[in-house]
């Protein structure tokens, strides 16, 4: 039995937890979509996201939610001119994928709109709100779920390797140097 893992997955655990309680007390809940949290969390925190890439992978949310709008808007042109709607899926989802994909890995590829696995999930996210008033709560709902993703993974740091917390000073300082692995 590893115990750094245990103790890694209590930290998950516990955090995850402050994060829905705190989420529940603010006026957001009211929204119904705090889930939006626990699919920008696992895109970053499983994709193995380096925390170098944090504002990356938020930049790529945020212009998610604006894919998600051009493809909503998209489908009701389509609709407007009458198209049934399994065409029109095919249509607009193929669409703007294929324009999705190919300007973020070619164009800002080297930008911090390179995240496209975040986009995906943004816009999934937002055709649940569709066009309204409420994309802020999406956005914020998702950089909540981001954050709370880097705080899980760093709370790995704070483990020794024979899994002993280690809240020294200097490895506390390690969480907020720059890393890229």
């Amino acid at each position: 039995m590893n115990k750094k893992m245990i103790k890694w997955a209590v930290w998950i655990a516990v955090w995850s937890g402050v994060y829905c309680f705190l989420y529940a007390l603010s006026p957001l809940y009211e929204y119904g979509i705090m889930w939006n949290t626990f699919v920008a969390l696992p895109i970053f925190f499983t994709a193995g996201a380096k925390k170098s890439e944090y504002f990356n992978y938020v930049t790529s949310m945020l212009c998610g939610i604006v894919w998600g709008v051009v493809n909503i808007a998209f489908v009701g042109v389509l609709t407007g001119f009458g198209i049934p709607d399994s065409l029109n899926m095919f249509l607009s989802t193929g669409i703007i994928t294929a324009v999705c994909c190919i300007l973020h890995f070619t164009v800002t590829s080297r930008t911090w709109l390179n995240k496209i696995p975040m986009m995906f999930g943004a816009i999934a996210c937002t055709f649940n709100v569709g066009i309204s008033k409420d994309l802020w709560v999406v956005a914020i709902t998702m950089f909540g779920g981001i954050t709370l993703g880097l705080i899980c993974q760093e709370g790995f740091y704070l483990l020794d390797e024979d899994g002993k917390w280690d809240f020294s000073g200097e490895n506390v300082k390690k969480i907020f140097r720059k890393r890229t692995v």
